[in-house]
């Protein structure tokens, strides 16, 4: 298939939000990430605090060797969403890979006082 940004982004404000992420997470899975970046980010133009999409576009970024890319989408879905240590573990990898070991030890601590995540070396 052909892949045209302007194209998908038409299609993508056709489609309600869950057909939007549903057909994004097909693409991905298709090994098209290309194209399901493109529904994540209309997703996150019309919703810039989506969690599932911030943290998709940042994982794309990882895949593509983009870590610094990879950085603020993360940064803001560990924001949104603390308890995901996915988000917490993605993020410490584009902070690991950019040469920044100390942040990619990024704990943030539980009421409890137990550090919830570590990135494991």
């Amino acid at each position: 298939m052909f892949y045209n940004p302007p194209i998908m982004a038409q299609a993508s404000n056709t489609l309600s939000g869950e057909q939007d992420l549903d057909l994004a997470r097909a693409l991905y899975e298709q090994g098209k990430p290309v194209e399901a970046e493109s529904i994540y980010r209309a997703v996150l133009a019309r919703n810039p605090d989506h969690f599932g999409s911030l943290h998709a576009v940042g994982v794309i970024a990882l895949k593509r060797n983009a870590p610094a890319e990879a950085l603020e989408p993360l940064q803001k879905a560990v924001v949104l969403a603390p308890d995901s240590a996915e988000a917490h573990n993605d993020l410490g990898m584009a902070m690991a890979t950019l040469g920044r070991p100390g942040d990619a030890r990024f704990a943030d601590a539980e009421p409890s006082g137990a550090a919830r995540f570590s990135l494991r070396r």
